[in-house]
């Protein structure tokens, strides 16, 4: 009976000290709080501060956007199952924009993240599979990002955001001269594009809705909206080009594929003071990238003339990926 008892204490010793034996932080099965850091890809501290109230349409909406609000909301899945959805918002600085979120995770378990940042608060942590997209002309806080991957949980893990639009603007040189040959400034100018837009974003795939043909197709722009100023990029840092011979007649994100290019013929059409109509339609196709900047740029008044087509990766205007004329 004795001997009995001593093997079954001593069993009882063994499972007590196998169950005390759990992994430490850090260690692979540890379920504690990580720090989790996601980004946005500008880096502004070069921008002149004496010209923050300036458009600069060639950079991104970051980097036009200094002093207001960004949000950002970061929600994990396990088993496409939902564990983790949180909100933060801060102010856009003069430098990267960053947020660190702080959810308990499983060290070592796979897990599928999805980032979503913007410059309001609408989107729900519960419903980034189907976030509203929106559209304006000439206004830089329409632009937005996200990312969605899969991730091993790590005591420390961070991501880049990226925009799941490409930029497209156009650019006038012969502004004054149209409005010399019309003997009238310009009052208006309107895009119509030849598709319809997607109505919703997927950040969980990475894939808009499909377009709708009745959804924002034609829109118009102020003249007060028009950029009267532009910057160029001068080594590592942003300066004032002096006696701008070209102005920004509109930029506009456009949800573009993850990998193809988009094509987005538009017809425009300029209406003068004096009641005088120019039209000019861009039928060849212009291909908008995700994350890239398409630029058309040239004498946009005169019928016939050539237009230079330039894409430039990351809005840095440094990187030209190609160079035609439509």
């Amino acid at each position: 009976m004795k001997k009995y008892l001593f093997s079954a204490l001593a069993l009882g010793m063994m499972l007590t000290s196998c169950q005390s034996e759990e992994p430490k932080p850090g260690q692979p099965g540890s379920n504690e709080e990580v720090a989790f850091t996601i980004s946005l890809p500008d880096v502004i501290d070069t921008r002149a501060t004496d010209h923050t109230s300036w458009t600069n349409s060639a950079l991104g909406g970051a980097t036009n956007n200094v002093g207001k609000d960004v949000t950002f909301t970061l929600a994990l899945y396990l088993d496409d199952y939902q564990v983790y959805g949180e909100k933060q918002t801060v102010t856009c600085t003069g430098n990267r924009t960053s947020v660190t979120f702080n959810p308990k995770m499983v060290i070592g378990e796979n897990y599928h993240f999805v980032a979503y940042a913007e410059f309001d608060s609408d989107v729900n942590p519960e419903a980034m599979d189907a976030i509203e997209f929106k559209q304006a002309l000439n206004d830089e806080t329409v632009d937005e990002y996200f990312v969605a991957k899969d991730v091993v949980a790590a005591p420390q893990l961070s991501a880049e955001l990226k925009r799941p639009y490409g930029k497209l603007r156009l650019l006038a040189d012969d502004w004054d001269e149209a409005e010399r040959q019309f003997n009238s400034h310009i009052e208006s100018v309107k895009v119509e594009y030849d598709f319809g837009r997607a109505k919703t974003f997927d950040a969980k795939t990475g894939y808009f809705s499909m377009p709708d043909a009745n959804f924002c197709k034609v829109m118009e722009a102020s003249r007060v909206d028009y950029t009267e100023g532009e910057f160029i990029t001068a080594g590592s840092s942003v300066v004032e080009k002096e006696n701008v011979d070209y102005k920004t007649i509109f930029v506009d994100y456009i949800p573009a594929h993850p990998v193809d290019d988009t094509m987005m013929p538009f017809m425009l059409t300029v209406t003068f003071e004096n009641g005088q109509v120019y039209q000019r339609s861009f039928i060849q196709e212009i291909p908008i990238r995700r994350n890239w900047l398409t630029t058309l740029k040239g004498d946009l008044f005169t019928i016939g003339s050539e237009i230079t087509l330039i894409i430039e990766e990351t809005f840095d205007n440094e990187h030209v990926e190609n160079i035609v004329n439509p």
